[in-house]
């Protein structure tokens, strides 16, 4: 008896990355895709220019980190509007007009994006600001929500703040 094989097509980060941005952009996410830090700290430094109010929350992941490095320029605007604040009340938070964090995953099926912190400020810059600016590297994507759960484990990946972002609810979806 013959044997009917199969190939089984393992998706390249290229490819992956490419479906992500569809799948992102396709529920009104933004996603610029550039080959370095200094080309994005060059897209944020545009942001915060023109349309912030300038109350920004940074999560300083390692990522962020060399990301605020790779523009002087960022650096020195975005230090200049992130004082250190005391939020003593909820309404304190609806200030917050920009969230900088990087990503844990990125999910190209989805195009969710997976943030996970164990510090409050990390949830808070995710949550509160009315824009948010999602550093990740090409690294980070995986297939699907699946491949996500598999890469989880280990006493290393626990975390207190664990969020996917998909986008806004569609309502056909919804009322199926």
């Amino acid at each position: 008896m013959r044997k009917s094989s199969q190939t089984i097509q393992i998706p390249t980060t290229t490819s992956l990355i490419k479906t992500f941005a569809e799948n992102l952009t396709s529920v009104n996410g933004l996603c610029p895709i550039v080959p370095n830090y200094e080309d994005a700290a060059s897209l944020v430094s545009t942001l915060v220019d023109s349309e912030i109010d300038q109350c920004i929350i940074i999560n300083e992941t390692p990522i962020v980190k060399k990301f605020l490095a790779a523009d002087e320029k960022l650096m020195k605007t975005i230090g200049t509007n992130t004082a250190t604040r005391t939020f003593q009340t909820p309404m304190d938070f609806t200030s917050i007009s920009l969230g900088i964090t990087s990503a844990k995953w990125l999910v190209a099926r989805t195009g969710s994006v997976i943030c996970q912190t164990s510090e409050i400020v990390g949830w808070c810059s995710i949550s509160f600001p009315s824009h948010l600016v999602v550093i990740a590297e090409g690294r980070t994507i995986l297939n699907s929500l699946d491949d996500v759960f598999r890469n989880i484990g280990g006493k290393n990946s626990l975390c207190s703040y664990f969020t996917i972002m998909t986008g806004p609810s569609r309502t056909a979806d919804i009322e199926k």
